[in-house]
């Protein structure tokens, strides 16, 4: 909805939106395509689908996001909500991973999405 507003503003009218989403096997990506697929279809939102299958597993999702997304004019981050006993940490994590990139909008991601780490790898 965010991306659908900014775009029909005069300002940003014409800009490209992509959905990135990290996964870690080609199976998953099949998967997410066609959630993402489904989801632009539903928002009417002018967006690309971009699946990305994270082929080292010692590349953290830090390191990807700010390789794909380092370089745009806004990010916008659909967060999960935190348990009660991870704010702390919850917080140091989100500073350390937007430090890098340029303007961030941090969002909190519905509930029907899979929020399991989509900021941070396990540890």
């Amino acid at each position: 909805m965010l991306a659908y507003m900014l775009t029909s503003s005069e300002e940003w009218d014409g800009a490209t939106v992509r959905i990135n989403v990290i996964v870690d096997s080609t199976a998953l990506a099949t998967q997410a395509e066609t959630n993402l697929d489904a989801v632009i279809a539903k928002t009417r939102v002018r967006a690309l689908p971009h699946v990305i299958v994270r082929q080292d597993k010692d590349e953290t999702i830090t390191e990807i996001v700010r390789e794909v997304s380092g370089e745009t004019d806004l990010v916008i981050m659909g967060l999960r909500s935190p348990a009660p006993d991870e704010m702390e940490t919850f917080i140091d994590h989100v500073g350390q991973f937007i430090c890098d990139l340029g303007s961030v909008l941090l969002v909190h991601a519905s509930s029907h999405f899979d929020g399991r780490a989509v900021l941070f790898d396990e540890p």
